[in-house]
């Protein structure tokens, strides 16, 4: 039997990564996906303010702090819900990525926690995407483009660090980035 394969896909925001993910999801039918864990937090609490208007979300615009435990604990819930018997994972962000944004955002609670985790992931490697179109402001990622830079460099920085395997995706076309994809996954 052949061991899980566990790989991630970061890079900052409008980095192509929700894209890839997509072309991926067709090109390998067997494999396991897991969504970005921001994305769905924040899609949750704006569904919460839609339901209340009085309610404030916990979103990264008002107040990391009280969106990051949130963050942490719906990444630590999507990865530890991957079937057993599941051998190739692709996942929109890690825990790696939890913490380059508590760096950013210069809060230190939750780091040595969340390194732990992540060093007993099982993370095969991650491909890193470069910044790909121009910038654009969404109702989920409301970054200006320095912000969406300082959080590029925030999570290129971090994934250093972590001394995981790091391939880069440059700023190409996604059929040429599934096909860097699949040559480093048969590589191995």
């Amino acid at each position: 039997m052949q061991s899980m394969r566990r790989y991630i896909l970061s890079g900052g925001p409008h980095a192509g990564k929700s894209t890839l993910l997509k072309v991926l999801e067709a090109e390998f039918p067997d494999a396991y996906f897991i969504p970005e864990p921001a994305t769905e937090v924040i899609t949750r609490e704006l569904a919460k303010q839609q339901v209340r208007s009085d309610y404030v979300p916990k979103v990264p615009w008002y107040d990391y702090k009280l969106f990051a435990p949130l963050v942490f604990e719906e990444a630590v819930r999507l990865e530890q819900n991957i079937p057993l018997e599941t051998e190739t994972i692709f996942q929109d962000r890690s825990l790696i990525d939890t913490i380059a944004y508590l760096r950013l955002n210069h809060i230190t609670d939750y780091q040595d926690e969340t390194w732990k985790l992540a060093n007993n992931m099982g993370y095969t490697a991650v491909f890193f995407c470069e910044p790909v179109g121009s910038h654009a402001i969404t109702e989920v990622r409301r970054e200006n483009s320095s912000e969406a830079k300082d959080i590029h460099n925030s999570l290129l920085e971090t994934y250093r660090d972590s001394r995981l395997p790091l391939i880069d995706l440059p700023a190409i076309d996604v059929s040429q980035r599934v096909e860097m994809i699949s040559k480093y996954m048969q590589s191995l």
